[in-house]
C-alpha cells in the first residue's frame, strides 16, 4: 500500500469500534437502497464498505444478491463480518482490498455501491469510468455524498478551531457537495448526467455527541493532529463555540445527502 493509503486505513482502524454510533450511516444506507429496484439479483460490489452499513442492509433486502464488500481497514471489516455472522447472512462476504485492485479483477457486477466513498479515491474521473465499466449491461452504480450544508455550522467551527494549530486540510479535487460538482465529475469521466436525489437526514444530538462524532469518523484524522497536551483546551474551546448554537444542550445534526445513480452501458 502507498503511504497515504496506509494512513487512511490506520485512521479508520482507529475509529472502527465506535463508527456505528453515527446513526446517519445506517439511515443513509437505507435511503440509498430505497431508491433502487425491489427485485435486484446477481452480483453486487460495495466499495469502501466500512462496517457494512450498505452491504448488510442490501443482504437483508435482496436475498438473491451475491454481495462482496471491500475496504482497506481491517478493523472496519472485522466489525462488518461480525454483524453479518450475528444476522446469519450467507449472501454477503467482506475482504480487504482497495478499489483500484478490485477494478483490475475480471469480475463484473449488476450493482456497485459506494457510501461516502468517492472523495477518498485517486484520479477520480478515471476511477469512476473504470467502475462503470465493471457493470453488467443494465447495471447500476449508486453512490452517496454529503451536501455542502451537512454538519454545518459545526464543521466550520471545528475547522476554524484547527487553524490555530497550523493543521493542513487534505486536498479534495472533488468534494461532490452539489449536483453541479457531481455532473462535472461524470462529464470528466465521459458519463452522461446521473439521476440524482437529495434527502434530508437530521436528528438531534447533545454537544458531547458532536465530540464523539469527531472521534468516530473521518474527522479524527484532523483532530488527532492537535497536540495531546493541548487537546483538553481545544475540546473546551470548540465545544463552547458549538454550545452557542445549541438549545438545551442539543444541536440538530444535519447529514443531508445526495444519492446518484449511474447506469451501465447497454
Amino acid at each position: 500500500m502507498s503511504n497515504p493509503t496506509r494512513q487512511i486505513a490506520d485512521l479508520f482502524d482507529s475509529v472502527a469500534s465506535n463508527y456505528d454510533e453515527n446513526a446517519f450511516f445506517q439511515i443513509s444506507a437505507s435511503k440509498l437502497l430505497g431508491h433502487l429496484p425491489p427485485d435486484l439479483g446477481g452480483a453486487m460490489l460495495d466499495i469502501c464498505c466500512g462496517t457494512g452499513a450498505i452491504a448488510i442492509n442490501a443482504a437483508q433486502r435482496y436475498r438473491q444478491l451475491r454481495i462482496r464488500g471491500i475496504d482497506i481497514s481491517a478493523g472496519m471489516l472485522k466489525i462488518a463480518r461480525n454483524k453479518a455472522r450475528q444476522l446469519n447472512l450467507e449472501n454477503v462476504s467482506f475482504s480487504e482490498s482497495d478499489v483500484l485492485a478490485a477494478l483490475e479483477a475480471k469480475d463484473s457486477y449488476d450493482l456497485i455501491t459506494g457510501g461516502y466513498a468517492l472523495f477518498f479515491l485517486p484520479e477520480l474521473p478515471t476511477t469512476l469510468r473504470k467502475l462503470r465499466a465493471k457493470l453488467n449491461p443494465g447495471g447500476i452504480f449508486a453512490f452517496s455524498t454529503f451536501t455542502g450544508d451537512a454538519f454545518q455550522p459545526y464543521v466550520d467551527l471545528f475547522l476554524t478551531s484547527l487553524e490555530a494549530y497550523q493543521i493542513q486540510l487534505p486536498e479534495m479535487p472533488y468534494k461532490l457537495q452539489n449536483e453541479t460538482e457531481i455532473e462535472d465529475l461524470c462529464q470528466n469521466a465521459g458519463i452522461s448526467s446521473p439521476r440524482m436525489i437529495r434527502e434530508d437526514i437530521r436528528y438531534p444530538i447533545d454537544i458531547d455527541g458532536w465530540w464523539r462524532l469527531l472521534n468516530s469518523a473521518g474527522y479524527k484524522g484532523l483532530l488527532s493532529q492537535v497536540p495531546q497536551d493541548q487537546m483538553a483546551e481545544f475540546k473546551r474551546a470548540h465545544l463552547a463555540a458549538v454550545a452557542e448554537h445549541s438549545e438545551g444542550n442539543k444541536i440538530m445534526l444535519n447529514a443531508d445527502s445526495i444519492y446518484s445513480f449511474v447506469e451501465g452501458a447497454l
